[in-house]
This record gives structure tokens, sequence and C-alpha cells, in this order.
């Protein structure tokens, strides 16, 4: 009994000190429960185990600003420490995000809100209650794992027009849009001379455009639509890559669908980072911007794992970032896999297509060996069958 006494007490001290400094002490503002009778095994089990048993378990949020969120939320051990920013809400004219969680460790789990399409700015509930898609961001290497979301079919709203993408200023330390308007400058230094003219040709398909990860044209409403527009759900992507392959692979996905809706949830994500040889013959790590902190990592793969939910069929098509890329080198990096493209009935894109490195080096991975090697998604549903 003096020990609870004394886990209250401890906790009550965290929560009077995350309240009154809450931008300085965010460190210590995390996740907590409390057991009123300890057990040996409590490390082993849920705060939700322990309350089916019948214990009284205090469970919350430590208040972030002027914020309490007291609900209930799953438990795993590895993300009960992980530190989630005071400042975890952003509200724009693209739509509203909201960091909610842990993801893969301690990366962030943010969710995009749609603009209600009857509200003005100045509405106090101008934001959809619902998420269009979820982003699970890594906040060290400043590189989104993953985007996901339902995509509707071909049925849908055709794609809005030119918007400009937001960059969520107040969640994140670094200027996204200067860094892609200003990279040739940064590419030059990196590669040098001879071999930025070889890798980046003055031509603008050949700069790195915003690769959107949950598409645009996935969505079937104009308002989420835009709230795809963030920088947040891009990745750095050439744009002969983007205009190549990937833009077969995303039309075959809505194709897959017709005018069915809300079949299909599709995980749209990027992996390890892009070497380039300098031209002194030294492998060099590609990013975007000047200097560390706030520069953009450059992934060596995009991907793309789609599952169809009344088969609970899944597969996952992936794409080297690299234009340039020799068949030597691909052998040798890509995610090591037996391709399966062939096998899966809705794709459209050949096998010479696919073959095609100046437009994206594209191949399939089942499920179960592209997690094995990549390690995430980890919340994937629990039955996927192969094709």
């Amino acid at each position: 009994m003096e020990l609870a006494k004394y886990q209250i007490l401890f906790a009550l001290v965290v929560l009077a000190t995350c309240e009154k400094f809450p931008s300085q002490h965010h460190e210590s503002c995390i996740q907590i429960f409390i057991l009123e009778k300890p057990h040996e095994d409590e490390v082993s089990k849920s705060p939700l185990e322990y309350k089916e048993d019948g214990e009284s378990v205090i469970w919350s949020r430590i208040p972030f600003g002027n914020e309490t969120d007291n609900e209930i939320v799953r438990y795993k051990p590895s993300h009960a420490l992980s530190v989630i920013p005071p400042n975890r809400i952003f509200q724009g004219s693209s739509g509203k995000l909201e960091i909610t969680d842990n993801c893969e460790g301690e990366s962030w789990l943010i969710s995009a809100y749609p603009r209600k399409d009857d509200c003005v700015e100045t509405s106090p509930s101008q934001y959809d209650s619902l998420p269009t898609y979820t982003v699970c961001f890594d906040p060290t290497l400043k590189q989104t794992l993953y985007s996901v979301g339902k995509v509707y079919g071909n049925g849908g709203l055709p794609r809005v027009g030119a918007r400009h993408f937001e960059e969520a200023r107040s969640l994140f330390d670094f200027k996204w849009k200067d860094m892609y308007k200003n990279q040739r400058r940064k590419l030059k230094d990196s590669v040098g001379a001879t071999n930025y003219a070889r890798f980046f040709p003055e031509e603008q398909q050949y700069a790195y455009s915003c690769g959107h990860l949950f598409a645009r044209g996935d969505v079937n409403t104009r308002v989420g639509q835009a709230a795809t527009m963030f920088h947040l759900n891009v990745a750095p992507q050439q744009g002969i890559l983007n205009a190549g392959n990937w833009k077969i692979i995303e039309n075959d996905v809505r194709d897959f669908l017709g005018p069915n809706t809300g079949l299909l949830k599709v995980w749209t994500g990027t992996f390890g980072l892009l070497q380039l040889p300098h031209d002194d013959g030294r492998l060099v790590d590609m990013y975007l911007g000047q200097g560390v902190p706030g520069t953009i990592p450059v992934p060596k793969f995009f991907w793309k794992l789609v599952y169809d939910i009344p088969s609970t069929k899944g597969v996952v098509i992936i794409q080297f970032n690299n234009p340039h890329a020799t068949p030597a080198e691909i052998a040798v990096e890509r995610i090591q896999c037996t391709d399966m493209c062939d096998r899966v009935p809705w794709l459209t894109i050949t096998q010479p297509q696919r073959d095609n490195i100046l437009h994206g080096y594209t191949y399939c991975c089942n499920v179960d060996e592209f997690k094995q090697i990549v390690g995430y998604p980890s919340e994937l549903p629990a039955i996927i069958t192969n094709y």
C-alpha cells in the first residue's frame, strides 16, 4: 500500500510540473500508468488487462499546454516512455495535423484531417472528425516512414488543380519548401560538378519533386484531396520517376477498384537512404538542404503495400529511387525478395516497363518477406494472403 501511495505522489508531481512548465519539461510529459496493487508481472500486462482483472488503474496522457486527453489508449511497453512534443496540433488551409501517439518505436503517429466543406476558416469546428490518412514520421531522421489510408477508386472526384504544399512549421523545426526550392546547389556540393551534370541535368524532370505518399488522386472529395497537400506526406523523388512507373502503379491501384469505394487499404512509404558517388569516388549520403539539423533525407526506395480488404490479398510494390543506377547496383542493393508482380492480376505495368531503370526499376514482394527485411509497418491486418 505504501508503494502505491508513492507511485501516485510521483504521478502528481509529474502532472504539476508538466502543467506549469509545458515547453521546458516536455520530456517528462509522458504517458504513464499506476497500479493500486503492484504485481510481479506488471510489465508484461497491459492496463486494459489489469482493468479486466478488477484492479484500479490510473492511465492518462499528461497535459500538453492547455489540453488534456484522459482516454484509455493502447499500451505498448516500448512506447510508454516516448516523448510527444508539447505543440502537437497544426491547423491550416489544407487541413489539420495532430500528433496523436507513437508508432514504430518513438516515431510520431500523425493524423491528417480535412476541412469541412461548409465551414469558414474562422469556425472552431472547421475540420472533420475522421482523418483522411495517417502518417508515421521519424522526427530524428526527418523522414516519413509511411502514410496509410483507404483508396476510393477511379470513380471519384477528378483531381483538383495545383495547390501549394503546407509545411506545418509549428510542428517541425525546418523549412521543407526552401530545401526543395534550393536543392541544386546542395546536390552539386554533394556529388561534385561532373557527377552533378550526370545525375541531375538541368531539365526539371531530373530535379527532386515532392513525391506524394498517400496520393491526392486516391481521395474522392475536394477537401480530402487538399488534406494530402502537406510536406509531411511527400518524400524526394526525381520527377522522371514520379511521372514514370510510379504513375502507372498509382493508376493501376485506382483502376483495380473501378467505381467501388473503400475496399483497399494502402500503405505508401520510404526505406533506406540513397547514396550516390562523388567525383572523387566516395559514396555520399543524399539529403536536401544545407547542414544538420534540418535536412531531408532522399530515400533509396519508395514502396506501396496494397491490401484488398474483401479478399485479404496483399502485395508490396517497390521502386528503386535512382534513375541512374546500374543493373549491378540494383542486384546488390535491392530489397531481396522473389519478384511476384506477374502474379498480381490487376497490375498492368509490364516486365519491360518495370525493368526500365530510367523510369524507375520496379518489382513486387509478398508482405511477409518485405516486413521481415524492412521491419515496418508493424500494425497490419492479422490475415494477409499472397497472390
